[in-house]
């Protein structure tokens, strides 16, 4: 089976802290992330996080179903692997990063990376 990868990035004009609550949300996610139709919490940490979580993505060919572990390493860092599910494996993580201060007169925007 083939390995399929990718990464993007950008600049958002934010603080990270904010961008941070959007990236921490991950039950919100379908919202926002093409593809991802739905998710179900299975298991949460004692900050009441979901860590387990069950995901239905719409492949165009078929419809897949995975159970994606996430760990919490807020505010720079939210990674997720497959423990089960229709693909072979699945990784990826969203990681936050602060720019330089008083670019385009904004309080330090944040960059995410996946």
């Amino acid at each position: 089976m083939a390995h399929l990868g990718g990464s993007a990035s950008t600049d958002i004009e934010a603080p990270l802290q904010q961008v941070w609550a959007v990236i921490e949300d991950v039950m919100s996610a379908p919202d926002w992330q093409g593809g991802l139709d739905a998710m179900s919490a299975l298991e949460h940490d004692a900050d009441g996080r979901p860590t387990l979580v069950e995901t239905e993505n719409d492949i165009k060919v078929r419809r897949i179903k995975a159970h994606v572990r996430f760990s919490y390493d807020g505010p720079k860092r939210l990674s997720w692997t497959q423990e089960k599910g229709d693909m072979k494996s699945v990784d990826g993580a969203w990681e936050l990063e602060d720019r330089a201060p008083g670019r385009r007169g904004q309080e330090r925007p944040g960059s995410w990376a996946l």
